[in-house]
């Protein structure tokens, strides 16, 4: 078994976190009472794990302690199915067809890419994308099962304060250009996706019976 760590970087903030506690595999959410850093997979058929560190064990540390810190990552390399460029153009045709007849609006279609690392350490990696994305949440999380997961994320899924929850609705890309992000021009392709986004949110909420309320649409910038 592999040992585990996370560490990660809340958006706009300075501080590192950091658990090197034994993540543990649990079987429904549901049966974390205190808090815990979480991987889950997106949906609850999937054959992965949820792997859960105990928030208890996480603590901050300077850059400097995390500048020494010696991290033994796995090398572990699995086998992942490729489509075929052929395989690939074939599933956007299907999901063009399925947009024609109005049965959905929105796909995203993704295709994994296997490509070489370069001799920059994941430390490396971490750092750099927290000085890029100073106001999304960057990660770097090995799990006992020897996959190695980083990233920077623009997104916050769920925020509990006070007796208030909030989900964000985010949606469409445009880069900067060394302009303002009160200047950049949305076009109705972007402005339909983020309805759309905000729409999907509101009818899960209103499905559950819960009362919410929406604040006007924004720009945000996110690296």
């Amino acid at each position: 078994m592999t040992s585990s760590f996370v560490v990660y970087r809340l958006p706009g903030q300075s501080k590192i976190s950091f658990n090197s506690s034994p993540a543990f595999v649990v079987k429904d959410l549901n049966c974390l009472n205190d808090s815990h850093f979480v991987m889950a997979p997106f949906d609850d058929q999937s054959e992965w794990s949820i792997f859960a560190f105990d928030a208890n064990n996480t603590r901050n540390i300077e850059q400097k302690e995390w500048n020494n810190l010696n991290l033994e990552f796995a090398s572990k390399h699995e086998d992942v199915y490729h489509a075929t460029a052929k395989e690939h153009q074939n599933q956007v045709q299907q999901i063009v067809e399925e947009i024609k007849k109005g049965d959905i609006q929105k796909v995203v279609l993704s295709r994994i890419q296997s490509q070489l690392r370069n001799n920059k350490s994941l430390k490396q990696i971490f750092s750099q994308l927290c000085e890029k994305y100073p106001n999304a949440f960057v990660y770097l999380c090995q799990l006992p099962n020897g996959q190695i997961w980083c990233g920077a994320s623009p997104e916050t899924l769920a925020k509990y304060e006070e007796g208030k929850f909030e989900t964000m609705a985010l949606a469409g890309t445009k880069a900067l250009l060394n302009k303002q992000t009160d200047q950049l021009v949305w076009q109705q392709k972007e402005q339909d996706e983020q309805v759309w986004v905000q729409d999907y949110i509101k009818n899960i909420l209103s499905n559950k019976n819960l009362e919410c309320s929406q604040s006007d649409t924004y720009t945000a910038q996110a690296g």
